[in-house]
C-alpha cells in the first residue's frame, strides 16, 4: 500500500510548503492524537482500527495510568497490558501492546516518543500534550481553544 491509498493526514497538505507548513503548525499544533481523542465515540467506532482505538483510550486518560518523570509522563508495556486487560476482561497479546505504543508515538508525533530504558520499551508523553487529549475529550469538541498552546 502507498501513502496514497491511506486517509490523509489531517495534519499535512500537499499544496503547503516551507514557511507556510512550519507557521501553521506553530500556531495550531494538532496532533492525529489530539484529533482522534476529541472524535465523538461513534465516529472513533466507525473510522478507527482496534489498536487505534486503544491508543486513544490510554491517551485520553494517559495522566491515570503513566509514572511521571522529568521526561514526561511515562508509560511501559506491563502499564498498557494492564489498562488494556482490565478494559477489555483478556490479556492482549505481546504484539498488541507494541502496536498500541507505535500508534502513540506515530499519531502523537512531536508530543510521544518511545524510547527502551534497561531493555524495556517506553512511550513518554509530554505532560502539556497529555492535558490537551484530556481536554479535548472532556470539552466542547466543536470549539477550537481561543489561546495559543504553543509557548
Amino acid at each position: 500500500m502507498t501513502d496514497g491509498d491511506e486517509k490523509t493526514d489531517p495534519d499535512e497538505d500537499p499544496g503547503d510548503h516551507g514557511t507556510q507548513t512550519q507557521t501553521r503548525q506553530a500556531t495550531s499544533p494538532a496532533t492525529r492524537l489530539k484529533r482522534i481523542c476529541a472524535l465523538p465515540e461513534h465516529v472513533a467506532n466507525r473510522e478507527l482500527t482496534t489498536n487505534q482505538k486503544r491508543a486513544r483510550f490510554i491517551a485520553r486518560d494517559v495522566r491515570d495510568y503513566a509514572e511521571k518523570a522529568p521526561a514526561g509522563l511515562v508509560l511501559n508495556s506491563r502499564t498498557i497490558t494492564k489498562v488494556i486487560t482490565a478494559v477489555e476482561g483478556s490479556k492482549p497479546h505481546i504484539q498488541t501492546v507494541a502496536h498500541i505504543m507505535d500508534f502513540l508515538e506515530k499519531l502523537g508525533k512531536d508530543d510521544v516518543e518511545q524510547t527502551k530504558r534497561r531493555g524495556k520499551k517506553l512511550v513518554v508523553v509530554d505532560e502539556e500534550a497529555a492535558d490537551r487529549y484530556h481536554d479535548r475529550c472532556d470539552g466542547d469538541i466543536e470549539q477550537t481553544p481561543a489561546e495559543s498552546v504553543m509557548s
